[in-house]
């Protein structure tokens, strides 16, 4: 309300491991808003920090030192949520997202995803739907096997609008962008990679 984001780190939602620390799955639309929170300490199979799966607004806060034991170690996010002005930094996960595991429509904008493990996307992994990224930096995550910065599976639109990845590492393959394809007869599937032409992307020492 003030507007002085000082107070995010200030204001601390703790987990104490027993659990997301904050889920919003149930009738919520897109006048439910999470905003100007630290969200820690969260430890659950899918989406540590937050689980959401309505159309919630995610606003004004710092996501970190969160765990899930399979998707999404800061969050994991469908439906169509909307991230902005976030920092999602120093979570991980055993299986895939160790910051964001998302899907359906979600919107990232104003974020930066940093220092975040997992096995697969070790920034985001993306398991359906259209994704937009603007203005987001996705630096120093790791992957173990594909993905450092960004996972994007076959059934996916990507779109990229002045996004950063750099300085991602993955121990298999991709270590900025990892993207898979399939094919189900005679149409191949593959995950959809948009740029945009004028607000364009770098993607850089991965």
């Amino acid at each position: 309300t003030t507007q002085d984001t000082s107070y995010i780190s200030q204001t601390v939602i703790d987990g104490d491991s027993r659990g997301s620390v904050v889920t919003i799955n149930t009738e919520e639309d897109s006048t439910t808003v999470l905003k100007g929170f630290t969200i820690t300490n969260g430890y659950a199979s899918l989406g540590g920090g937050i689980n959401c799966w309505s159309d919630a607004m995610l606003s004004n806060l710092i996501v970190t030192g969160n765990y899930a034991t399979s998707m999404g170690g800061g969050m994991a996010t469908g439906s169509n949520t909307t991230i902005q002005d976030v920092i999602i930094t120093g979570n991980s996960a055993e299986g895939d997202g160790g910051g964001i595991d998302c899907g359906d429509n979600t919107n990232i904008v104003n974020v930066i995803i940093e220092n975040n493990i997992s096995m697969n996307g070790g920034g985001i992994y993306i398991f359906s739907g259209n994704i937009n990224l603007v203005n987001v930096t996705i630096t120093n995550n790791s992957a173990d096997s594909w993905g450092g910065g960004i996972y994007c599976q076959y059934d996916a639109i990507l779109e990229l609008e002045h996004v950063t990845v750099k300085y991602n590492l993955a121990g298999v393959k991709g270590g900025g962008i990892y993207t898979t394809a399939t094919n189900y007869g005679d149409s191949p599937n593959s995950c959809d990679l948009i740029f945009d032409s004028e607000n364009r992307s770098n993607i850089f020492s991965n």
